[in-house]
């Protein structure tokens, strides 16, 4: 990829060749790489490459800044650098992905309070920090009347199918309205029809 981007114009002032290890030397080692005049475009600049690479892609605005930086499939960790504390806070807040450090780098790994994870391709969930704690457990749901001393949920009768009568069939079609706090109006009443049976059916 440094190759392809290279020969597309990009430059290679930097690295961009293996790293011949004194002690190993069968060991798959690259020295440290920059690339500037990259294409936001390239699939260099597309990829997550977890390497000692770092891209240069030029910007005119920091809001063309965000949608270089939010315009692939990752969204990991990032970094944003600046003189101005609040407008380093309003991009990061903008960026796509799950850590962010400002005017450093990766400090967000040291501290094991903090929850780990990314955003997109990168993955879901996090470990470390509340949130990690919470993805190791398995909540239960419990649902009672909140007015149990003025009325209960109740039992249905015992019903055989098909109902023989289709006047029958049509009046029982209210189920026992649900109530609870929070819930749209729309959703706290359900009801269900129950079609008139047809003499020919035969269960």
């Amino acid at each position: 990829m440094i190759r392809d981007a290279h020969e597309s114009g990009a430059e290679l002032d930097v690295g961009g060749e293996p790293f011949e290890h004194t002690y190993v030397e069968k060991g798959f080692y690259f020295k440290p790489t920059v690339v500037g005049n990259v294409d936001p475009e390239s699939e260099i600049a597309q990829r997550e490459l977890f390497a000692p690479v770092a891209l240069i892609m030029q910007y005119d605005t920091v809001d063309e800044a965000i949608q270089i930086a939010n315009g692939t499939r990752y969204g990991l960790g990032a970094s944003v650098f600046g003189p101005d504390q609040e407008q380093c806070m309003q991009v990061a807040k903008e960026l796509e992905c799950g850590m962010v450090s400002i005017n450093d780098f990766g400090v967000f790994y040291l501290n094991q309070d903090l929850p780990f994870g990314g955003a997109k391709a990168s993955g879901y969930g996090r470990f470390g920090g509340p949130e990690g704690l919470r993805s190791l457990t398995n909540p239960k749901v419990i649902v009672v009347d909140r007015w149990g001393w003025l009325i209960q949920t109740s039992i249905p009768k015992a019903l055989d199918y098909p109902i023989e009568s289709a006047v029958r069939s049509w009046r029982f079609h209210l189920l026992p309205c649900m109530c609870a706090t929070n819930v749209h109006p729309a959703a706290r009443c359900i009801r269900t029809y129950q079609k008139p049976h047809w003499q020919s059916m035969r269960m």
